[in-house]
């Protein structure tokens, strides 16, 4: 069999042909115009077909929604969609944050290293840095000391845009698990009022605790 080998429009153009002889001009016009715009559906079809199956397999693989891949290939193309959901499914490391009110960050910074913890200091903000090896880290007692709290630097810098002022009244509508709140409260250094609002029970629990 040898007939899936014959070029598609190869195969219009004897129909074309066949209709102007057993018919009329007119009728192989309109089979042409029908067949072409058929082969043009065709291949719109077959890439739309093959692009569904690329964003699903993309799906699974990196365990993102399809529309939002889609999204992200359109703005930046495929390799960066690639290496951004390769990143988001990466272990995150441990950020911390020096509570001013409590410690130093020269004092942190030299007892992580005096015990051999590495760490990397954030380029945003001074008094953030991560972790890499956070069972050794607790052991320094920063933590529950008050001097250290666990923050990522992400719900640092909206405080930092927001700049607490001493005496303000500020609220926070999405406030567990408390970085944000323990930040705002050590910049307008434990005065003023803050309304701590969160939806979830057990989210607002770690809040208090924290």
């Amino acid at each position: 069999m040898f007939l899936d080998r014959i070029p598609p429009y190869a195969v219009l153009n004897e129909a074309v042909e066949i209709s102007k002889k057993r018919f009329s001009q007119k009728t192989a016009n309109l089979v042409n115009a029908i067949l072409r715009n058929y082969l043009r559906q065709e291949k719109k079809l077959e890439y739309a077909e093959l692009k569904l199956d690329f964003l699903e397999r993309m799906s699974v693989t990196y365990s993102h929604p399809k529309w939002l891949i889609q999204r992200w290939i359109e703005q930046w193309g495929v390799d960066d969609t690639v290496a951004l959901c390769k990143s988001n499914n990466s272990r995150p490391l441990l950020t911390a944050r020096v509570n001013f009110l409590k410690s130093k960050r020269e004092t942190v910074l030299q007892k992580m290293e005096e015990s051999e913890i590495r760490f990397t200091e954030s380029k945003y903000l001074d008094n953030f840095f991560r972790i890499e090896n956070f069972s050794s880290f607790r052991q320094l007692g920063l933590i529950s000391g008050g001097g250290v709290s666990i923050q990522d630097v992400s719900t640092g810098l909206p405080v930092l845009l927001l700049n607490p002022q001493k005496g303000e009244r500020v609220l926070d509508m999405c406030a567990a698990p408390g970085g944000k709140c323990g930040m705002i409260a050590e910049k307008m250094e434990n005065t003023g009022s803050i309304t701590a609002i969160e939806k979830h029970s057990a989210r607002a629990e770690t809040m208090k605790e924290n």
